[in-house]
């Protein structure tokens, strides 16, 4: 394996406390001006960052996880759905002239780790989970919502009492309503492809678009909306961290935007579902990004988990 190779796979396993220059050195059986040639060229090309750390000791992070400010490069972490598409091509708009990377999740605790070491500028997740994340961290601030709706459970034609759902979500909430009276044992699942597949040996599915969408039009019922529980609560919220929103203000008053053939192609890429599917699966959000603290406590109480109020709304910059 080449040096660039055993570089990128090292950085990736260090994430977000990547590794000093002296350890590649140690680590690797490569010479000292090859190593600094490989990072240079790493460097040149967008791949790698390298700071300082201390007054000899330099630090490399792959671009990606690197903790902290990068001019004109914002990260945007999402999971794999298409409620995002109208926010971020709205910050795309806002940020015209910057280099804007996607980041796809398969879990909100990971997307969220992100934002935490500020590997990221924007976080978009479930406004439950997203929540009660800010909470333990005093580097998230919650700064609107993302959309409504969007979300339905689907039944199979089997007699398989599981029901699969997503944690920590409105899925979750769903799921945990639906299934009352009926028998029906919740698994959970990370990744929404591999439980759309999952789904064909199992009765039932509370998941999000563009994959409930496909599976109605791929013959699937659909027996229970997101509506039916939730009302007009936001499914998902957009989050930053203070760092960033001290030094881009206009991003609390972020609006949607008109996304455009590019976008589409790139959630197909994200989600694994066909653009038409993709475009279909809009029409089942309310979009909207104002948000008010009564809604936000709403959206706890449908938990029927008790959290102090005062730390809830310490969590949230709304338009301030």
């Amino acid at each position: 394996m080449d040096l660039k190779s055993i570089i990128l796979r090292a950085l990736r396993s260090r994430k977000y406390t990547g590794m000093a220059q002296y350890e590649i050195e140690i680590l690797y059986n490569f010479s000292r001006s090859h190593i600094s040639e490989v990072l240079s060229s790493m460097e040149s090309e967008n791949i790698i960052i390298r700071t300082g750390d201390g007054r000899l000791i330099k630090r490399v992070w792959l671009r990606d996880y690197y903790p902290g400010h990068i001019d004109k490069f914002i990260r945007i972490g999402i999971l794999r759905s298409s409620e995002y598409i109208p926010l971020i091509s709205g910050i795309y708009s806002m940020f015209n002239d910057y280099n804007i990377k996607i980041i796809p999740f398969d879990d909100t605790v990971s997307l969220m780790d992100a934002l935490k070491y500020e590997a990221l500028e924007f976080a978009m997740a479930p406004s439950l989970s997203q929540i009660m994340y800010a909470m333990t961290s005093d580097n998230i601030k919650i700064i609107g919502a993302v959309a409504s709706g969007g979300s339905s459970i689907i039944k199979n034609s089997n007699d398989d009492k599981r029901l699969l759902s997503s944690a920590l979500s409105s899925m979750m909430i769903m799921s945990r309503e639906f299934a009352r009276g009926k028998n029906l044992e919740i698994e959970f699942f990370k990744n929404p492809l591999r439980a759309v597949k999952e789904f064909k040996n199992s009765g039932y599915i509370s998941i999000w678009e563009p994959y409930s969408t496909f599976l109605i039009n791929n013959g699937y019922k659909k027996v229970s909306s997101y509506e039916d529980y939730l009302d007009s609560m936001p499914c998902c919220m957009v989050a930053s961290n203070p760092d960033f929103i001290a030094r881009n203000p206009g991003v609390l008053r972020i609006k949607n935007g008109d996304y455009n053939n590019d976008i589409l192609k790139m959630f197909y890429k994200i989600t694994g579902i066909g653009i038409k599917n993709i475009k279909e699966s809009l029409k089942n959000y309310d979009f909207k990004t104002d948000i008010s603290m009564e809604t936000v406590y709403g959206i706890i109480e449908k938990t029927g988990i008790l959290m102090d109020k005062n730390k809830i709304k310490n969590v949230f910059y709304l338009n301030k």
